[in-house]
């Protein structure tokens, strides 16, 4: 079929692309731009979201249906656009006819319609064709419908049963020629508004063999539509001549594709918010769209529709779905019957009138809610004034005395009361809920609302008593942890304010916070000023756990200054109070950092100890942070001891896994990714590290997540997109206007390799050198060889222009390499093998064998090979790309393609480092 000359009907090639599993939506736009006039497409992009199926359906109908297709659901939900969107790439001529609601009916309102749209398509040349091949009778008959085929011809009589047969007969003739000379099909919309006319024409034409392919939509919601067309229209779905369509809502990612349509940006989670609205209505959708900017809740439209949908309910009735609109949820019938006084016969009652004016519906587990999420909506905006409050309070009072109550839910019923007193105790008990399943920016907003109507004369409140204070020291938490750093650092502020004077084990955890805060944003310096007074004022109370979170700060200020020694010192007295304290979970912190430290400073098998000892502390499952926690600190200390990817992924993933079942999304869960991600990078598995990266990369840039971003910037980069990569460092830079970068040589070194593949050595070099020179010493050398070794191939690329520059560039980094700390005494006495070291100084041998002139093929593939060691072939690939520009300055052109060969295969995901390579290759035979 696919090889014959001319283009194969589209019914035969569609059963062939099914029976070979293909996708014959997509086959057929493909077989329509085949089948269009040379040099135009026939492809018309439909103004519909999802529905491939449903739109399926209706082509097939149209191009060989001969029975009536039924297109049913709710007023809104898409049938007329649907059809609109199925037609638009078919040769079939569609006569619409309407079914209005008048308030007299119209025998044959929409038949006329139809036949008027095919008179007016040619002015009548079709139709008159048409007719001319039938009987004298049928254009008589028809002119009643349509005076303009025959002006003298007599009206139909009403009630004339002979003149009304006659009818039928003589559309059905019009149609039938009609269909004969082209394509053609009928549309009636709107039937469940029909007269009774044109429902038994279509009765009979549908068992009328007739080749004519008939649709109707139905709305199935409607409280108008009397017993007589319900009959029929059961009746005709009984039938084996008429297929029903029903079109259901659309489903979240349906609602994104049609927000998309309607011009609208989808980021962040506006198609989420939408979809709960409107339930995948597609008219609500459109709707809230146009008027998402609008102060009211509802579009003006949308409020009346909805409103009308309450028209002639019962008080009862109402009392009914005003408490199901106020609780925005389904409820049971105990609920009801408790909210709205009714007994349940008088309850049960009500439910069947509102299930049949499609107000209310039945969930899976027997409880009663309303039929749509808007309705919930509407609900609420017809409530009048102290209405609201009292069915807010029946809510709160009945909801609160369930045994499984959602504290959140009933302090928002308490709030909507008017009755703070009482909200405050259940916003205490949501805040402490939402803390215990780990929701923390739940948490958060919990916290902050409790505050802001917490009495100035309350000393505690809650159950068990809280403070204002612990409550304000937990929001703070709450929003650090849920990534809201500037919220957070902005109640730490403004402290002291809002408490006035506190009790000294409060001011020191004030203290400890303010030092967190300060720290990243003023500066180490700033920060440690703090935590010394916040350490002091510990020291004169009882130990506690947040004495050990005091000194775990100090530590942290020392790593950000690149004091990793008096970090390493202060973490052990940490410890050693956590274990005086004797609590698990901060005596697990203070172990698993101690077990980094003595990694990173080479003592691996003591950091193994240390770790294991650590997570016996608590019980399995208990502490989901501290394991999330401990996936960040062992997937660090593998990637800067050379751990290979399964390694890395064994260290991480249950900390990721816990993160997912408790829906946690902290900076330690950024962390423990990023470090996954970073070892595939490393071992060159770009598309894998990007598939983790680019889902939750997608958005602006979020300093609060800016692991992602840095990750995002590096993938970019490797992929080719320079531009993107330098514009993506270019604004976490701004984000960090009021943090501190400080001299972080393991961000700066991402950043100067993002300038280094744009051909920005320069800038690369310039920026790592401050960084180097404040911070060489003090770190491990596993931290700082890196950024180190970056900076020498820096100078060495931008060294070509000017010689003089490459001496001073090499002295300085000689200077650089000559404070690297010394291997630890444990590690030599332990011998234990560091490929990574050795890999780090074969690649710096070389760098600075090339910045003074002296490089040899051998320091290249030396580096090359020690690269191999650790599975990390882009390293290995630029190395002997290296040696493969020696080789071929020597002459030695053999040497030279084999190992650009090798370089080639190793550098693929890299595309920078690929160009580079094609480069030198096109310079060798």
């Amino acid at each position: 079929m696919f090889s014959a000359p001319g283009l194969p009907a589209w019914g035969t090639l569609e059963l062939l692309v099914e029976a070979l599993q293909g996708d014959a939506a997509s086959f057929r736009e493909l077989w329509l731009d085949a089948s269009a006039p040379a040099g135009r497409s026939s492809r018309h992009e439909p103004r519909i979201a999802g529905r491939s199926a449903e739109l399926t359906a209706v082509r097939r109908h149209l191009e060989a249906g001969t029975c009536l297709l039924l297109i049913t659901g709710e007023a809104g939900i898409g049938k007329t656009t649907l059809v609109e969107a199925a037609t638009a790439d078919t040769d079939c001529f569609i006569a619409r006819g309407h079914c209005l609601p008048l308030s007299t009916e119209v025998p044959f309102l929409p038949i006329a319609d139809a036949l008027r749209s095919i008179f007016d398509h040619d002015v009548g040349h079709w139709l008159r064709s048409a007719l001319s091949e039938c009987p004298a009778y049928v254009g008589n008959a028809l002119a009643g419908l349509l005076p303009e085929i025959a002006p003298d011809a007599e009206p139909l009589v009403p009630g004339d049963a002979l003149g009304r047969q006659r009818l039928f007969v003589s559309i059905a003739s019009a149609l039938r020629s009609l269909a004969s000379t082209g394509p053609l099909g009928l549309l009636i919309e709107d039937l469940h508004w029909a007269d009774t006319g044109t429902l038994d024409f279509l009765e009979r034409l549908v068992n009328t063999p007739l080749r004519l392919a008939v649709v109707g939509t139905w709305r199935v919601e409607d409280p108008t539509t009397d017993q007589g067309h319900r009959d029929w229209f059961e009746r005709m779905a009984r039938s084996a001549r008429v297929r029903h369509l029903e079109l259901l809502p659309l489903s979240e990612d349906e609602t994104a594709d049609q927000l998309r349509l309607l011009g609208m940006d989808v980021r962040d989670d506006l198609a989420a918010r939408v979809h709960v609205r409107t339930g995948g209505q597609p008219l609500f959708t459109e709707q809230l769209a146009a008027h998402l900017g609008d102060e009211e809740p509802l579009p003006r439209l949308l409020a009346d529709l909805l409103d009308r949908r309450f028209t002639g309910i019962s008080e009862a009735a109402w009392s009914i779905t005003r408490a199901l609109g106020a609780a925005d949820r389904p409820l049971t019938a105990d609920l009801l019957s408790a909210l709205t006084g009714l007994p349940p016969a008088r309850l049960v009652e009500e439910l069947h009138d509102l299930h049949g004016r499609r107000l209310v519906r039945t969930t899976p587990l027997g409880a009663a809610e309303l039929q749509h999420p808007l309705l919930a909506e509407a609900t609420r905006r017809r409530l009048v004034a102290g209405e609201a409050r009292e069915i807010h309070k029946a809510l709160a009072e009945v909801l609160g005395a369930e045994p499984d109550a959602s504290p959140a839910e009933v302090a928002t019923h308490w709030q909507g009361a008017a009755e703070p007193e009482r909200e405050l105790e259940w916003r205490i008990a949501a805040a402490r809920s939402s803390a215990a399943r780990h929701a923390v920016a739940v948490e958060a907003e919990q916290w902050l609302r409790a505050l802001q109507i917490w009495p100035a004369d309350c000393a505690t409140a809650g159950t068990p008593p809280a403070t204002r204070p612990e409550a304000y020291m937990a929001a703070m938490d709450a929003l650090r942890v849920s990534l809201q750093f500037d919220r957070a650092a902005d109640m730490s502020d403004k402290a002291g304010d809002s408490l006035g004077n506190v009790d000294p084990l409060t001011n020191a955890e004030l203290l400890r916070r303010a030092a967190d805060f300060k720290g990243q944003r003023e500066g180490a310096d700033a920060g440690m000023a703090i935590i010394d007074e916040a350490i002091a004022a510990y020291e004169a109370l009882p130990p506690s756990v947040g004495f050990v979170y005091a000194l775990l700060r100090k530590a942290a200020l020392f790593l950000a200054d690149g004091r990793f020694s008096k970090a390493f010192d202060f973490t052990r007295v940490a410890a050693q109070v956590a274990e005086q304290v004797g609590d698990g979970r901060a005596h697990r912190t203070a172990l698993s950092w101690l077990a980094w430290h003595e990694g990173v400073n080479g003592h691996q098998v003591q950091a193994v100890r240390t770790m294991s000892r650590a997570a016996a502390l608590v019980p399995v499952d208990s502490d989901p942070e501290g394991d999330i926690r401990q996936a960040v600190l062992l997937t660090d200390l593998l990637l800067q001891t050379g751990g290979s990817v399964d390694e890395v992924d064994l260290a991480g993933q249950p900390g990721l896994d816990v993160a997912e079942r408790w829906e946690i999304e902290s900076y330690h869960v950024l962390l423990a990714r990023s470090n996954m991600v970073r070892a595939r990078i490393r071992c060159g598995r770009v598309a894998n590290a990007a598939a983790i990266i680019d889902p939750l990369s997608e958005e602006p840039v979020n300093i609060d997540r800016w692991p992602l971003h840095l990750d995002r910037a590096v993938l970019d980069c490797l992929r080719g997109q320079g531009d993107l990569a330098r514009q993506r460092i270019a604004s976490l830079l701004q984000g960090f206007d009021d943090r501190v970068i400080g001299d972080d040589v393991e961000f700066l070194h991402d950043v100067a390799s993002v300038h280094l593949w744009n051909g920005e050595a320069n800038e690369a070099f310039e920026l790592l050198i401050p960084a180097l020179n404040a911070q060489v010493e003090s770190p491990p050398a596993g931290v700082t060889e890196p950024a180190l070794l970056l900076a020498a191939r820096a100078a060495a690329d931008a060294a070509s222009l000017d010689d003089s520059v490459a001496r001073r560039r090499l002295d300085t980094l000689l200077r650089l390499h000559s404070r690297l700390p010394e291997v630890p005494a444990l590690e030599r006495d332990e011998q234990r093998p560091q490929p990574a070291r050795r890999a780090f100084a074969a690649n710096w041998r070389a760098e600075i064998a090339r910045l003074d002139g002296t490089e040899t093929v051998d320091h290249w593939v030396t580096a090359g090979r020690a690269w191999d060691v650790l599975s990390r072939p882009h390293d290995a690939a630029y190395c002997r790309s290296r040696a493969a520009e020696i080789a071929t300055r020597e002459g030695r052109r053999t040497v030279a393609v084999k190992l650009l060969q090798r370089a080639a295969v190793d550098a693929r995901e890299h595309v920078p480092l690929l160009d580079a390579i094609r480069r030198t290759m096109r310079g060798s035979p």
